[in-house]
């Protein structure tokens, strides 16, 4: 079963799962954790052990249902919540659909999964609203709710589910989970991000991913410079602007491959006044794979990035 994040430091509500798959579901489950500890996650491997089809060794991963569960197409698992992270945005209309559909029979099995995620964020109204069906709940539906912190809910709501606790990891277990998503990543970086986002996955994640983002951008920018250079015949600036490169390997391949884009783009468009005919174009493109093979290689960055600058001037200055 391919999970964005490993589930493995939530032993606790593991066995619990675990439990229950076992003997009798409760009707209604309450999933609580900080931010970025894996609610969402938890509350879908959840999901998957009500609806698998092979409950003694649910959820097995493998049935027809798991399958559909990964790939949220379960007819039988309707996910509701308000506006992500907006307090007071999970309105009471999302509830009363919310509770039609749970007196609907389940299409594909004997049971269907509501799931209301960051319940929190449920107006009082919709708790209300929610409370009504939670006291007498068909029997073929499982409710589940994430919130943050069970006190952010009504007592009436807590006293009707059962409350299951994710916390998060310690910085080094969060290290390892990450490094299951961001294998490339070194160690200290992992671990710098576990730090900063206080043992948190979901955290770290979205940060490290933001900084991926960020550098994926940078790279782009410096190749339509160095471009933009070469295209001007200013061959030592280009260079220059490639000195940072000169001992991060990784950044030369993906400075390549965003230049490779770029000159792809241009000779598809043909667009006219970029300093370059569609000849060179042409010229640049094979300069640019040779440079990328040996970037592979124990060439160092200050020879690619010079030998990448020559070669591009050297194709302009070519006669046609």
């Amino acid at each position: 079963m391919t999970e964005p994040f490993s589930l493995r430091h939530h032993d606790g509500a593991m066995a619990a799962l675990a439990s229950f798959a076992g003997g009798r579901l409760p009707h209604a489950i309450l999933i609580e954790g900080p931010v970025g500890c894996g609610k969402s996650r938890f509350a879908r491997r959840f999901a998957m052990s009500v609806l698998c089809h092979n409950p003694s060794k649910a959820p097995c991963g493998h049935c027809c249902a798991c399958k559909k569960v990964a790939a949220e197409i379960h007819p039988d698992l309707l996910v509701y919540q308000g506006e992500k992270g907006k307090a007071k945005s999970f309105h009471v209309d999302t509830v009363r659909q919310l509770r039609a559909q749970a007196y609907v029979a389940p299409n594909e099995g004997e049971r269907k999964v509501l799931l209301l995620e960051d319940a929190q964020n449920m107006t009082e109204q919709a708790q209300n609203a929610l409370l009504k069906v939670l006291e007498e709940p068909p029997a073929s539906t499982v409710f589940l709710l994430t919130c943050q912190s069970r006190g952010q809910l009504l007592e009436t709501i807590l006293s009707r589910v059962t409350v299951i606790a994710l916390s998060l990891p310690n910085v080094e277990t969060c290290a390892d989970i990450l490094a299951e998503h961001l294998p490339d990543r070194s160690r200290e970086e992992l671990l710098l991000a576990a730090r900063d986002a206080s043992g948190s996955p979901g955290l770290a994640l979205e940060a490290l991913t933001r900084e991926n983002d960020g550098k994926a951008q940078g790279h782009r920018d410096c190749a339509c410079q160095v471009l933009e250079l070469l295209g001007k015949g200013r061959e030592a600036a280009a260079l220059a602007r490639l000195q940072s490169y000169e001992r991060d390997r990784p950044g030369m391949t993906a400075l390549l491959e965003a230049m490779a884009s770029q000159v792809t783009n241009l000779l598809l468009e043909q667009e006219v006044g970029t300093g370059f005919s569609q000849l060179q174009l042409v010229r640049i493109t094979a300069i640019i794979e040779r440079i990328t093979a040996a970037a592979y290689s124990n060439v160092g960055g200050l020879l690619l990035g010079s030998a990448l600058c020559a070669g591009i001037s050297q194709a302009m200055n070519d006669k046609e």
